[in-house]
């Protein structure tokens, strides 16, 4: 029934902004209308200007250091008599003590050189927070043996071809050598370590109800180390949860070998259908198939040619239809050289046409920072980070970012946008530090945790700030903090956005802190642990869920936005970036209005109420026409919301 009362009063709030803007009309430069009654917005409007970092580095590092930043884990508190001589703690060796005639000698083991290769994900798939975990490995000299001999490493930190061949080649005589291979118990061990470590972590333990009949499924029937790495395969592969998975080290060195030769991706991640057709699920963000505005996610791909060249420098065109294909050899596909060109045949909407898209990398992704005219500020975060190192890199420019725009807008910035479209996740700690900068009390998330027979949900909230929290801080840092809790904010989305974008959305949005613009998301915001399996490769089992504040698990689902908005294909105007402009705009206004009766107030909205003007006179006058502006764009919205439906039912 909350919920229910929630969903209600949300759509009530937008129906309250849109109506307000459309009976009193917008005073600011970006909200002109037309004959028609809709907004005008140029690209230069929508582009605005890029705005400099570099005078908020100090401001964004202090603050990060201080008890409200960003926490890290407390050290040892211990006195200190600063007059007291330094100690040296090393310990030495007694030269007068007599040797323990029982103690174990200790023993120095030989270095052996190996090459264990990183598991690497399908760059079209979103990331998101992997849990780390014990490794599950054989004991030393029970497995098939993976030593081998370190190769020459290229500049760029990779290994050549050539000696990726070698690597491969090495590994397949020793998993196939009878004189190489573990005696069978061993690897039945090692399937059996597998199989309860799955029963015991996976999160939906209701899919597991045939889980036993695969305990001795292959009792008798591995003899060598390809038999196990087969059995893994089609035994997790059982579990049909995309993200718990075995890979195989050659699968790992077929990526190796790809990057060597330098072969990119094409950009997109392709989904198996009931059907046995394809459709696009993920745009990877800076990619050309990002940058030509065509593609969509839920694109039909019927055919894809390619067109390349040889190793003889001679052209080469292939062309294959995508029906019935297996997962491997459609994903085979997104792969080619450098400079090649693609053809997709894709089918949207009922109509059918071709795309042209190229292999490329794409550059470097950077937080872009802009003032939009009015004071409303942009920013773009294309990623979470996958490393620590990423959690402190994009912690620091998110920050600076937001304290630069503070500063651009002289301490008067009237909304703000978070643009998270094409964002595939990452960390959670990342999301949970932003999210704390915005939201000012409430709950960040809910978590939903299997072991064995027991789950365990977890609420994580964000506290309201306490005067102690502003001690020793800069005045100047205290006045952008607390305008950053209260600045009306907007969120942008799309199919691609996914993990901990999708997590930190619907913070925001359960919270009523931000209004959600665009498409809806991708549906992935799972948590899972990897756990080696030496020498064979990669366990990767999903154990815990992410739920919304209001307790939503949008996995294989995707976040509903409040306003439901596609871009033109193609087209050089943003009409999501318009619209959240024009969102922004309305709540300015109505603030302006004030209540009825009163005069105008420019006061900004406390971080912690609800979006939405007070003005019920107002709201009841332009209550009509916010209804009719509201059903012509559910009209206008209709099909994309259908076939966004259908695609996440076709995932389950």
């Amino acid at each position: 029934m909350s919920n229910k009362l929630s969903r209600l009063r949300g759509g009530v709030i937008v129906l309250a902004m849109l109506s307000t803007f459309l009976s009193i009309g917008a005073s600011s430069t970006l909200a002109q209308t037309s004959t028609t009654g809709k907004p005008v917005f140029t690209e230069a409007d929508l582009r605005g200007k890029p705005v400099d970092t570099k005078k908020s580095t100090d401001n964004a590092k202090i603050f990060r250091t201080l008890p409200n930043g960003t926490p890290s884990a407390p050290g040892d508190i211990i006195l200190v008599d600063p007059n007291a001589p330094a100690v040296d703690t090393t310990v030495k060796p007694d030269p007068n003590a007599k040797p323990d005639p029982n103690a174990t000698p200790a023993v120095t083991p030989p270095v052996v050189p190996q090459v264990v290769p990183t598991p690497q994900q399908n760059p079209a798939l979103p990331g998101n927070t992997t849990k780390t975990a014990p490794a599950t490995q054989t004991t030393p000299g029970t497995g098939p043996s993976d030593t081998v001999q370190t190769p020459e490493v290229t500049p760029g930190g990779m290994p050549s071809k050539a000696d990726i061949e070698k690597m491969i080649k090495l590994r397949t005589e020793s998993m196939n050598d009878p004189a190489k291979q573990p005696p069978p118990e061993v690897l039945e061990k090692l399937y059996r370590q597998v199989w309860s470590t799955i029963g015991a972590k996976y999160v939906d333990q209701a899919k597991l109800k045939d889980w036993h009949l695969w305990a001795d499924k292959y009792k008798g029937k591995l003899k060598t180390g390809n038999d196990l790495q087969n059995a893994l395969k089609e035994m997790v592969g059982s579990v049909g949860d995309r993200w718990t998975n075995f890979s195989a080290f050659d699968d790992m060195f077929v990526s190796m070998a790809r990057q060597a030769d330098g072969i990119v991706h094409l950009g997109i991640g392709l989904a198996r259908q009931a059907d046995g057709t394809y459709k696009v699920e993920m745009i990877l963000y800076g990619t050309p198939a990002y940058v030509s505005n065509v593609l969509r996610t839920g694109d039909v791909v019927k055919t894809i040619e390619v067109n390349s060249k040889g190793d003889d420098g001679k052209a080469v065109t292939t062309v294959t239809d995508l029906a019935g294909l297996t997962k491997d050899k459609v994903d085979a596909l997104t792969f080619a050289k450098k400079g090649s060109e693609a053809v997709l045949t894709i089918v949207h909407d009922g109509v059918e046409e071709k795309v042209k898209v190229a292999f490329g990398e794409a550059p470097e992704a950077q937080i872009a920072v802009r003032l939009l005219p009015g004071n409303i500020g942009y920013v773009r975060l294309p990623s979470f980070g996958s490393s620590p190192e990423d959690l402190e890199t994009l912690g620091q420019g998110i920050t600076e970012a937001l304290f630069a725009l503070d500063q651009a807008a002289h301490g008067n910035m009237r909304g703000l946008i978070l643009d998270l479209r094409n964002n595939s996740g990452g960390l959670v700690d990342l999301a949970q530090n932003i999210a704390s900068l915005f939201i000012r009390e409430g709950v960040f998330l809910k978590t939903r945790e299997s072991n064995g027979r027991f789950t365990e949900d977890k609420t994580i909230n964000i506290n309201r700030p306490m005067p102690y929290n502003f001690v020793d801080m800069p005045p100047e840092i205290a006045g952008v903090i607390q305008r950053l809790l209260d600045v009306p904010m907007t969120v942008l989305v799309n199919g691609s956005s996914a993990s901990s974008a999708e997590i930190l959305t619907g913070s925001l949005k359960d919270n009523h802190r931000a209004i959600v613009i665009g498409t809806q998301t991708f549906g992935k915001a799972v948590a899972y642990v990897n756990l080696p399996v030496k020498p064979l490769g990669q366990l990767q089992i999903t154990v815990m869920h992410y739920l919304t504040p209001n307790g939503y698990d949008l996995a294989n689902k995707g976040l509903q936005p409040d306003l439901v908005i596609d871009r033109s294909r193609g087209g050089a105007i943003d009409e999501q970036l318009a619209a959240a402009v024009q969102v922004l705009n309305e709540l300015h206004n109505a603030k302006l209005a004030g209540p009825a009766g009163s005069s105008p107030s420019p006061t900004a909205h406390n971080g912690g109420d609800d979006f939405g003007g007070s003005s019920v006179l107002m709201i009841g006058i332009g209550l009509g026409a916010g209804l009719l502006f509201l059903f012509l764009l559910t009209l206008h919205n209709r099909k994309r919301k259908e076939r966004d439906e259908q695609e996440k039912n076709d995932r389950k």
